[in-house]
């Protein structure tokens, strides 16, 4: 929930393109300015399935969840291009798999209110304007550049499923 920002500062810090790091400070002002950082957002999302924050905040992580964090950290902290190849794997995808979400929570666990959903209808649009904002970054990098940014792309990918695997088999409804 606070990793990622952190990721977006990483990248940021590497980068020595001042177009390019205008790009990334956006991106890291939509996820930290104002009470509704995206921190916020995604606790309040946790206490509309009825989680208590506290609770939230003190939870143990999944060892999945900690091999995520510290592949997307140690690539945004290993170069510009790595770092931008973890953000772009996690944030391409986040417009679809927002709108599902939204859907399935409506439609399968009746939740409808806006303050329990805003982290996914933010993601909606927020996410569809930066990873297209990465994708025209990458595609003016050079042909090595690139290389760079697709392995690291790769690895964060792999990272992900993996974490998504350790949710599956943590959840009690799944065993």
């Amino acid at each position: 929930m606070n990793a990622f920002p952190r990721y977006i500062s990483a990248t940021h810090s590497n980068c020595e393109n001042i177009k390019f790091r205008q790009v990334l400070l956006e991106n890291l002002n939509d996820e930290e300015k104002g009470e509704k950082h995206h921190p916020e957002l995604w606790l309040r999302f946790g206490e509309g399935l009825g989680e208590e924050r506290n609770r939230m905040l003190r939870e143990e992580m999944l060892p999945q969840t900690k091999a995520l964090v510290e592949t997307f950290m140690n690539l945004s902290q290993a170069s510009f291009e790595e770092g931008l190849g973890a953000l772009y794997a996690y944030e391409q995808q986040v417009p679809r798999v927002a709108e599902t979400k939204i859907r399935g929570l409506r439609e399968f666990y009746g939740i409808s209110d806006e303050r329990s959903l805003e982290f996914f209808q933010v993601h909606l649009k927020a996410d569809e304007y930066h990873s297209q904002a990465v994708a025209d970054i990458v595609e003016s990098l050079s042909p090595e550049s690139q290389v760079k940014v697709e392995r690291a792309a790769e690895e964060a990918a792999k990272a992900l499923w993996n974490f998504l695997s350790g949710i599956c088999e943590a959840s009690p409804a799944m065993n």
